[in-house]
């Protein structure tokens, strides 16, 4: 495996370790990629790598909640949201950390928590185009949910517009 002999050469690489947890999930191991996530979050040396590794394994909790039963799925989403507030706690103005934690308010559908970190996220402001897409995204869902539909629209539109590769629209993707 590719990132195995990557992390051989350099074992506290992020990209290398965050590669190889990715790698895992694919191949249907979440629970494997996020052991590796603890054991090798401890000898990393730079904050942001260490806080990237809690909002990674937040993600996958996250992952595992959507396709859970209503028990697991309670339980996966409070581990999910203890990894992004840890990764917070770590970058407090990190965007990427805060869409992590908006993900998870929505999946609870928490509309009040994930409209006050939407606005944090706008705030704070979006380091990338697909950060400035699921800010606006997410926006989007929780005027849909709340029944501002045409509002909601515009913050879809804003969001394809912001990263157009991120909606690819999969009715046009060829066979």
């Amino acid at each position: 495996m590719f990132y195995q002999e990557w992390l051989r050469i350099r074992p506290t690489d992020i990209n290398a370790i965050v590669g190889r947890v990715f790698a895992l999930v694919n191949l249907n191991k979440p629970r494997e990629a996020i052991e590796f996530l603890r054991k090798t979050r401890a000898a990393l040396k730079a904050h942001e790598d260490v806080a990237f590794t809690w909002h990674v394994e937040g993600d996958i909790w996250w992952f595992l909640a959507m396709s859970a039963d209503e028990g697991s799925r309670k339980i996966y989403l409070e581990s999910a949201e203890k990894c992004q507030k840890r990764a917070l706690e770590i970058v407090p103005n990190s965007s990427r950390f805060l869409l992590g934690m908006v993900r998870v308010a929505l999946a609870k559908n928490d509309l009040h928590m994930a409209s006050i970190l939407v606005e944090r996220v706008y705030t704070v402001g979006c380091e990338t185009n697909r950060e400035q897409a699921l800010a606006s995204y997410y926006r989007g869902t929780i005027l849909e949910r709340t029944g501002e539909l045409k509002k909601a629209q515009s913050y879809y539109l804003a969001a394809i517009s912001a990263d157009p590769e991120s909606f690819v629209d999969i009715r046009k993707v060829k066979k």
